[in-house]
């Protein structure tokens, strides 16, 4: 259902590097800070930063030269705890970084007949995204080694490990710390895509007349059009995703994306409703801003998950159905209020490659007009005419995260003539050839 192309690795390192590192150590003051690395650390014997570096090792080691190599040698496709022998990282440690990637068949076996969801449950391969078994077992010379089942997965495990482990330390109150860690990301990733551009980003808007009320978690301003953002960076549980029962999975996208069922707070879905409601009835808000808002023409309602499922066909009218039931509008706006859409992380970086031609509410305009209830994932709409670009602050972010794995597997390698000769590798091989 999210097969709408191959992921982004380079955003997904970087964007992962950030929110574990930049911003959890920006919101050190916050009441509910977590020192995710330090704990992630302590418990898997290396640090987030070696354990990115290896996961972007094996990943680049899952290319071109491996795939002509394994045509003579099919034995160099398993990688082992030889793998990492040229680098500096203790043998020690790459043991304990494979041992939270790899398992045996027995041990798989074991984890699925707990819990066995079916043939679309790929779970198992998200804990432990390589298989480890013994090679040339009836020859003197066998050696263990692991087999990588799935290069996505492994980089998955870059953000979920030290997630998983946080949460289930400290529970919601390690939910609401990462909520506001994304939502700084969000807000920065906006910010900077915006610059230069017609478009205008408000970050963390406020009732001017009650400081401590938030109206909704961003806005994106072009003309007489607006976006109203919410962020929400709960992820959701594989029982929800896999198991096959639709009754739980709705129930978990109704407690995390429109009003939770145990405490009745308001989420995603009620809190777009409400932002709405706020901007076209209550006259101090938008001029504050500068804006005239008689003056609005449409407003486009966006909800941005970090789980995948914000990308997925059909989550978009879903959540549709109960905005619209709590936007108790006056009949005269209703043409100026769009559907509710909603989009993955991935899928917001994607919009955000198109903000030097075209602003966040004209792309929503687009995507309403290519489908109008939504049911589609923005990255399936067709956006012929609007001129997509390398996003620069997420490519210094990615350029950051490959330079810091540098550092640490090649610690006598110049990290910048590194990049530069990565960048002529990649610049030769899309180079035209007559």
């Amino acid at each position: 259902m999210t097969e709408y192309g191959k992921p982004n690795i380079g955003h997904l390192l970087g964007r992962n590097q950030l929110l574990l590192g930049d911003y959890v150590n920006r919101l050190r003051a916050d009441a509910d800070y977590v020192d995710v690395a330090r704990e992630f650390e302590e418990s898997a014997g290396i640090s987030i930063e070696e354990n990115t570096a290896m996961l972007f090792g094996l990943h680049a080691r899952s290319g071109r030269n491996l795939v002509e190599t394994i045509k003579t040698d099919p034995g160099a496709l398993p990688f082992s705890i030889k793998t990492f022998g040229q680098t500096p990282i203790s043998a020690e440690k790459r043991s304990k970084f494979i041992a939270t990637i790899s398992a045996t068949p027995a041990a798989m076996k074991r984890d699925i007949l707990r819990r066995d969801y079916g043939p679309n449950d790929f779970t198992i391969f998200r804990k432990f995204p390589a298989v480890e078994q013994w090679y040339n077992a009836h020859l003197k010379s066998f050696w263990i080694g692991h087999l990588l089942m799935d290069n996505h997965m492994l980089i998955e495990k870059q953000l979920a490990g030290p997630y998983w482990l946080a949460f289930n330390r400290h529970g919601q109150s390690f939910t609401r710390f990462w909520g506001k860690v994304f939502e700084t990301y969000v807000d920065d990733l906006l910010a900077n895509s915006c610059a230069g551009t017609a478009a205008r980003f408000i970050p963390d808007l406020r009732d001017p007349n009650n400081p401590n009320r938030q109206i909704c978690d961003g806005l994106v301003v072009h003309g007489e059009q607006i976006a109203i953002i919410e962020t929400k960076a709960s992820i959701f549980t594989a029982d929800a995703k896999y198991s096959g029962n639709f009754t739980l999975l709705a129930e978990e996208i109704d407690s995390k994306l429109v009003r939770d069922g145990d405490t009745g707070q308001k989420r995603a879905a009620i809190q777009l409703a409400d932002a709405v409601l706020a901007l076209l009835t209550d006259p101090s808000i938008l001029p504050g801003l500068g804006i005239d808002h008689t003056r609005i023409s449409k407003i486009y309602p966006l909800a941005v998950t970090l789980d995948g499922i914000g990308g997925t066909i059909g989550i978009s009218p879903y959540l549709d159905l109960a905005f619209q039931e709590a936007l108790t509008l006056d009949p005269k706006y209703k043409e100026i209020v769009g559907p509710l859409g909603c989009v993955d992380i991935e899928g917001l970086e994607f919009m955000t490659e198109h903000f030097q031609a075209e602003s966040l509410p004209r792309l929503m305009q687009r995507w309403q007009e290519f489908n109008p209830p939504l049911f589609v994932p923005f990255v399936a709409t067709q956006l012929d005419g609007i001129a997509r670009r390398v996003n620069p602050w997420l490519k210094r972010a990615v350029d950051n995260q490959f330079k810091s794995a540098v550092r640490i597997l090649f610690p006598d390698r110049d990290p910048d003539n590194a990049l530069r000769e990565v960048a002529e590798q990649i610049e030769a091989m899309h180079r035209p050839r007559y």
